[in-house]
């Protein structure tokens, strides 16, 4: 609705599709903090095991997409005079002093990196646990990037778009570190129990 109430000259289908492809694929990729076991909300309306197979395929599907943005943003040049597609994509991978490109770029290999961990997370991690923290900070850092290289480079980032991206990004963070601040005081509470057990059981035996 934000897309399409907004105010701005219209390019062609093909620029136009590839813009909203965009966009889509950042919005799934920030949806991605909330199908966890972190969002109490939708954790009560099905079994984990469907929301971790929605989580694993959104991810799997919008990296795919994610991965051929550069390309795809030049792709139109094609079928256009000037620059060439190949030319101006070596132009934006170099164009190192620009914040918002820099970010960019390394949002997108911090994505590569996310999606190639998590196909290879069983022979890369011997614990799961280490995984999901790797996973989740690297989680942040990439959106966090990824936000900023989209609010102040992208066509579409008038003023509700941004408080849209905002406010969706702000809940996500927020339910990410609910869970792992959560699962932290968790565990310490239990390893805290097991000392006193521990204390009560040396206690027993020197009686």
């Amino acid at each position: 609705m934000i897309y399409f109430l907004q105010d701005f000259p219209r390019r062609t289908v093909l620029k136009e599709t590839i813009s909203l492809l965009a966009i889509l694929s950042f919005i799934f990729m920030i949806s991605q903090f909330y199908f966890t076991r972190g969002y109490r909300t939708i954790e009560r309306k099905g079994k984990m095991s469907h929301i971790v197979k929605v989580h694993k395929f959104i991810g799997y599907v919008f990296t795919s997409v994610l991965f051929f943005h550069p390309i795809l943003i030049v792709f139109p040049r094609y079928f256009e005079g000037g620059v060439r597609p190949v030319d101006a994509l070596w132009q934006i991978v170099t164009t190192l002093d620009n914040s918002s490109v820099l970010f960019g770029i390394l949002a997108w290999f911090l994505m590569i990196v996310l999606g190639v961990t998590s196909l290879l997370r069983e022979k890369l991690f011997k614990r799961y646990t280490s995984w999901r923290w790797f996973h989740g900070i690297l989680s942040l850092l990439f959106i966090g990037l990824a936000t900023y290289h989209v609010i102040t480079l992208g066509r579409h980032s008038d003023p509700a778009m941004e408080i849209f991206y905002l406010i969706l990004l702000g809940g996500g963070v927020t339910v990410l570190t609910k869970t792992y601040l959560s699962e932290k005081v968790k565990k310490k509470g239990q390893q805290k129990w097991l000392s006193v057990k521990q204390e009560l059981q040396l206690a027993e035996d020197n009686l």
